[in-house]
């Protein structure tokens, strides 16, 4: 029997224990150690103690560090941060983040024929213009203001979104911004075939995707007794005129008057089944001006119905319409990332 004694350092008795204990298995696990722990009261007849576990003996080994994670690259540019200030040729630019969104109607919305059914969809960050380009910002630009100011109404002045404007406008328009900026026109063609040149560096339309996500926020819309307050639809424009751009309240990402006001035209051709959730498509042509293009948001001449991030609507690239303009995007020239 082995006593340990109260003056005995920390760890001894353990260690003697271990000692005696290999002798005398030695015959039956020869050099081989044995790592014990052992439970003692180091006074168990006087109580002044309270009982403690002694080390182990051989120490156990250190843990190995795990890894650190790989730093994994994230989006630093606040969503709804103004990258470009307005100008006298168009709206200030936001940046809209990359993300991934729940798009199109939900199973149990009512829906029209030609919308898309719910659908996920992951969309890289680019800019877009805070709000829909303006007629005095078209006008400065071009040297004409396409608006039908001469029907009653409608509402004419530097701060009102450009209407009665065709696809081929707007991508014509877009093209004259890039290259008055000094940047790559991404539009190359005529009525009869236009290609979207995505190594661009200049301004483009948003495509139906990206408007959509946009439009969301991320995953966002206006609750419908809200809708007044965001919007310029039938119900507060009296089916009549547009208004002023910016005159609602902002979404989330610093968006202005994504529904209502005037309904805008984006790149991608009107398909009316799953196809028309694909993105990107690169490079369509136009063979000619019977194919249609997409126009969401809703407008003034709509009801509540038609004013959501999920309605679409589709018409031919020449067309022009009082409640018809548009807005710009531009794909991010270089990743604004960070890695952490």
């Amino acid at each position: 029997m082995i006593d340990e004694q109260r003056d005995t350092a920390p760890g001894t008795f353990a260690r003697v224990v271990t000692q005696t204990l290999q002798a005398a298995l030695g015959r039956v696990l020869p050099g081989g150690l044995i790592a014990v722990t052992v439970y003692v009261a180091a006074a168990p007849f006087c109580g002044s103690q309270p009982p403690r576990w002694l080390e182990e003996y051989p120490p156990a080994p250190t843990p190995t560090p795990t890894p650190a994670p790989a730093p994994r690259p994230v989006d630093t540019v606040p969503a709804g941060a103004v990258i470009a200030p307005a100008s006298a040729d168009r709206p200030a630019l936001v940046h809209v983040p990359a993300g991934r969104a729940d798009l199109g109607r939900a199973p149990w919305e009512a829906s029209y024929v030609w919308e898309s059914s719910q659908h996920a969809a992951i969309v890289a960050g680019f800019e877009l213009c805070a709000t829909e380009v303006t007629q005095g910002q078209y006008e400065h630009l071009l040297g004409r203001r396409p608006s039908d100011c001469g029907r009653a109404g409608v509402g004419c002045s530097d701060a009102h979104p450009v209407n009665n404007v065709s696809w081929y406008d707007a991508v014509s328009y877009l093209n004259a911004l890039s290259r008055a900026e000094g940047l790559t026109p991404c539009y190359r063609g005529d009525g009869f075939g236009v290609t979207w040149d995505h190594a661009c560096t200049g301004y483009r339309l948003p495509s139906e995707t990206e408007w959509e996500y946009a439009a969301r926020a991320g995953g966002w819309s206006p609750a419908p007794e809200l809708l007044q307050s965001f919007a310029w639809y039938g119900e507060n424009a009296y089916y009549q005129r547009a208004h002023p751009v910016a005159r609602k309240r902002v979404n989330p990402w610093g968006l202005h008057d994504m529904i209502g006001n005037v309904d805008e035209w984006v790149w991608d051709e009107f398909l009316t089944d799953e196809r028309a959730v694909a993105w990107p498509r690169r490079s369509i042509e136009i063979p000619d001006n019977k194919r249609r293009r997409v126009h969401r948001g809703g407008s003034y001449g709509l009801g509540p119905r038609e004013n959501d991030p999920a309605f679409r609507v589709g018409n031919p690239p020449g067309f022009k319409f009082w409640t018809l303009g548009f807005r710009c995007a531009r794909s991010i020239p270089a990743p604004r990332t960070t890695h952490v």
